[in-house]
């Protein structure tokens, strides 16, 4: 999910939020008032997940590191592979609380068109059939409900 690549650094944040705004705004015709709220509630949920998917990245490292020992400490793996979940569930906790207000903006049109464009992306998004329900950056993001293996 958040790995060691690029998709949750400032610059690569920044541009899909960007994207995201754009596209939201034609496809749901967002008012002014709309958009700024968007761009609002991207910023909070940028400044949620950014730290949340950092500690996992070095939450990542540090499990290989222990998984390449010769002799791994059980412990210590859990606690890592914890730490990785509890991250992960406190960025779908953010991507929901982003839906959640995003969604009241809306009229009750442009809610069916959202809803209909979630579930388009999730229809063809590549995390299909893992932990999560799709949506924004993958396993547990908007709308998805978290099932535990």
């Amino acid at each position: 999910f958040a790995g060691d690549g690029p998709f949750f650094d400032e610059e690569s944040m920044g541009r899909r939020a960007e994207h995201q705004a754009e596209r939201l705004t034609r496809a749901l015709d967002l008012t002014a008032e709309q958009q700024v709220t968007l761009g609002r509630l991207q910023q909070e949920l940028e400044a949620t997940v950014q730290p949340l998917a950092a500690g996992m990245r070095t939450a990542h490292q540090q499990l290989r590191t222990l998984l390449d020992a010769d002799s791994p400490d059980p412990a210590a793996v859990g606690t890592q592979a914890i730490a990785i979940d509890q991250a992960r569930d406190e960025m779908r906790v953010a991507w929901e609380r982003f839906e959640t207000d995003f969604t009241a903006t809306l009229t009750e049109t442009q809610r069916a068109i959202y809803q209909a464009l979630r579930e388009e992306r999730h229809d063809r998004g590549p995390f299909r059939g893992h932990r999560g329900q799709g949506g924004p950056g993958g396993p547990g993001g908007p709308g998805g409900q978290r099932q535990r293996n």
